[in-house]
């Protein structure tokens, strides 16, 4: 952290005793934006004092996210990935179940350090995943029954 830099301040879990930050940084951009600006944004939001981290496949963040983490780490702005507290979320249209743990592993390996030859690194973790919409969504297979922002038939 930036000397001078406040702490964030943070709650203690009730049910494993972990620390959660009651701040978090979003990564979720309206309009989409290049990897590399979300992956300076996090840098930026590390360097700020940030330690909580919301993601989601939907926002395409999940890798810069664990880029930037990545080198955060490299760079010393942290000293362990056990610093952050990450959220991440499923998407309606895996929200069926046999979806659900496949999604999760897309998103885990969307986020580990593969870029990042570090050996003291171990791989992002999600400490939250939640259910987007409790609905279940199918994706468009053609444009007339499709909504047209979404990109899903709800």
């Amino acid at each position: 952290m930036a000397p001078n830099t406040p702490a964030v301040p943070t709650i203690k879990l009730a049910q494993d005793g972990g620390i959660m930050p009651v701040l978090g940084f979003g990564t979720a951009p309206d309009p989409p934006v290049p990897a590399e600006t979300t992956r300076a944004a996090v840098i930026a939001a590390i360097q700020a004092g940030y330690r909580h981290f919301d993601t989601a496949c939907l926002y395409h963040t999940e890798q810069p996210l664990g880029e930037a983490i990545a080198e955060a780490l490299e760079k010393g702005l942290i000293q362990s990935r056990d610093e952050l507290f990450i959220t991440s979320k499923l998407w309606c249209s895996d929200a069926r179940r046999d979806l659900v743990i496949p999604a999760l592993n897309t998103t885990l390996r969307y986020s580990k350090f593969s870029q990042f030859k570090l050996p003291q690194i171990s791989p992002l973790f999600v400490f939250l995943f939640v259910f987007s919409f409790c609905i279940f969504a199918e994706a468009c297979k053609n444009k007339e029954s499709c909504n047209t922002k979404t990109g899903y038939i709800f």
